[in-house]
């Protein structure tokens, strides 16, 4: 399987343009940072499904912001609800691979305009989200933007 990670900068503006990249890379998951997609944001999503992907996100409340996965049709991809942290976006889903094996698959972004003095805490509260993910079934994939 073909796997990205792409900060988008703004998916809205756009759409058609990282698809067809993702496309031409053959790319069947790909984990999406600054999204900017908003709760209920139905036209741009049936956009991306014409395109030939589904979408899960995870909007930032405001402006900005926002993590999701974006995977080919045929891929059986599912949000798991995942507590949420103050000092970093992410959104949480399960794969299962061809050979029936339990992919855990982990979207990250923390905000370039974070201050230093949030670093502290964002380490912190990574910490503690890696113990709780490293106490759960299947493999582990974490990709996202740190801005560390």
């Amino acid at each position: 399987m073909n796997v990205g990670i792409f900060n988008t900068r703004s998916l809205c503006n756009k759409t058609a343009g990282v698809f067809e990249l993702l496309s031409d890379k053959s790319i069947e998951l790909c984990f999406l940072t600054e999204t900017w997609l908003r709760k209920g944001d139905t036209s741009k999503i049936a956009e991306i499904k014409e395109l030939g992907y589904n979408v899960i996100h995870h909007s930032r409340p405001g402006r900005g912001g926002g993590v999701a996965f974006a995977f080919k049709k045929n891929l059986a991809v599912t949000r798991r609800k995942a507590k949420q942290f103050q000092s970093f976006e992410h959104i949480e889903c399960t794969l299962k691979s061809v050979g029936n094996e339990l992919l855990r698959l982990v979207c990250v972004y923390r905000s370039c305009t974070a201050t230093l003095s949030n670093l502290a805490n964002f380490f912190v509260e990574f910490d503690d989200y890696l113990d709780e993910l490293g106490q759960l079934p299947g493999k582990l994939i974490i990709a996202g933007d740190f801005n560390i």
